[in-house]
């Protein structure tokens, strides 16, 4: 059985990322890190100096040294080549989120837990059979090395 809480994110701290404000100044996308960074467990915030986080810009965390990210809820896009060749094993995305073509590209994703109405781009930059377990089940727990899902 795979644990729900199968990794401990780490709690960045909000200065760590460069963000874009929207028009209105009420909400942000995430558009990287300030400075590059290795982190082993990545956690995109719900909230950034008080205002919503709506978004991970396109190859926001390209090729950064990056190994679990947990995206919290209301984060609701994930751009294309956000997480592109970052070393990703274990990926948690939200309820509602919507995942650009091959944001999670040249990984080595092992572990999946994804949320309720996610839509994916393309192929999001999985692998054709996460793909296909996901187009049966939707929402649950991915184990991809065994190519098992379990239901949330």
């Amino acid at each position: 059985m795979i644990a729900a809480n199968f990794f401990t994110p780490l709690l960045n701290n909000e200065d760590d990322f460069s963000v874009e404000t929207s028009g209105d100044g009420k909400l942000v996308t995430i558009t990287g890190f300030k400075e590059s960074q290795c982190y082993e467990n990545l956690r995109i915030p719900a909230k950034i100096g008080g205002m919503p986080v709506i978004g991970i810009g396109n190859t926001a965390f390209c090729k950064e040294q990056i190994t679990s990210v947990d995206i919290q809820d209301g984060v609701a896009s994930i751009g294309s080549y956000a997480f592109k060749e970052c070393g990703l094993t274990r990926v948690r995305i939200p309820d509602n989120a919507h995942i650009g073509d091959k944001a999670f590209s040249e990984n080595h994703i092992s572990h999946i837990i994804i949320g309720n109405n996610v839509t994916i781009d393309g192929d999001g930059g999985f692998d054709p059979r996460f793909l296909k377990l996901y187009n049966q089940h939707k929402k649950g727990i991915y184990a991809l090395n065994e190519w098992r899902f379990q239901p949330m």
